[in-house]
């Protein structure tokens, strides 16, 4: 067993893959008012219809995705992802360990990230993203973050190998 350091992952990360897998419901919902304000200020040849687009654009909005984000981020799975962790890596699986908050962090809950149950794994920049179960839109989906330093040399060539043979 290869144990990493303690990590913490920022909430932005699992707000991203969140938000990425909503996308396109955002925006529809987010531009159909917008359009309608635009179509009526043109058919009622009103200017103030395309201020109240412009005010939902920079005022209503904002407001709106800053309490989607926070909703996104303090939801029970990703709570306990956020929170201080270790990764415990073996030829087959990894356990994940979370611990308390504070100077003196106690282990809180541990999962076990079985690599022959996984969807996909990909490295995104800095961090490695390991699906058990790929996001969609109806479905949250089940993944994992870890900043790529941490794994052990060899593993993202072992996992890339053993989703390419499951294909």
């Amino acid at each position: 067993m290869l144990d990493s350091e303690v990590v913490r992952i920022s909430p932005t990360r699992y707000a991203a893959v969140e938000i990425q897998r909503r996308l396109t419901g955002l925006a529809a919902i987010g531009l159909i008012p917008l359009a309608a304000c635009l179509v009526a200020g043109l058919a009622l040849s009103d200017y103030r219809f395309g201020l109240v687009g412009l005010m939902l654009v920079f005022i209503a909005w904002p407001g709106v995705m800053a309490f989607a984000w926070l909703s996104l981020v303090s939801a029970p799975g990703v709570a306990l992802k956020i929170r201080p962790q270790t990764w415990s890596f073996d030829d087959l699986s990894a356990v994940i360990t979370y611990y308390s908050y504070g100077e003196e962090s106690e282990p809180v809950d541990s999962v076990e990230l079985d690599f022959e149950k996984l969807k996909r794994f990909e490295i995104r920049g800095d961090f490695a993203y390991f699906f058990a179960e790929v996001p969609t839109f109806a479905s949250k989906g089940e993944y994992y973050i870890l900043p790529a330093s941490k794994l052990p040399s060899g593993l993202a060539q072992r996992l890339t190998d053993l989703l390419y043979d499951k294909q």
